[in-house]
């Protein structure tokens, strides 16, 4: 099973905390901080989850959860969205979209394990 994982978000030093945690448990991980390279990375890699430091409001992500999807043109590639706990709630309710989950902040070790693998269960 493929097992990398792509971290997307501005704040490099949290994404490479997160790849540390992933990469104690096995799996690969790329380190992206422009949106512009994101979609070039994901061509050049054959990832298995991307995770997204929730930067953009909720609004925003879903028209950018729509074009990305179009632009890669994969429907059920996992996404693992980090958020606070309070955005959450309002974030499920604009994003209809089954390969989407929430993790909120701050990131304990066990829960992003167990969001990983179940994402990658998604994938088949």
């Amino acid at each position: 099973m493929n097992t990398e994982i792509i971290i997307h978000g501005p704040d490099e030093e949290f994404a490479h905390r997160l790849a540390k945690m992933l990469q104690q448990a096995g799996y690969v991980t790329h380190e992206n901080s422009k949106m512009e390279c994101l979609q070039k990375l994901m061509s050049h890699t054959n990832v298995a989850v991307l995770i997204f430091d929730g930067y953009l409001a909720s609004d925003d992500f879903a028209v950018w959860l729509t074009h990305f999807r179009d632009s890669i043109q994969v429907t059920t590639l996992p996404i693992l969205v980090l958020r606070s706990m309070d955005q959450i709630a309002y974030a499920r309710t604009i994003i209809d979209d089954d390969h989407v989950d929430f993790l909120s902040k701050p990131i304990l070790y066990s829960n992003l394990i167990s969001k990983v693998s179940t994402s990658l269960k998604l994938r088949g």
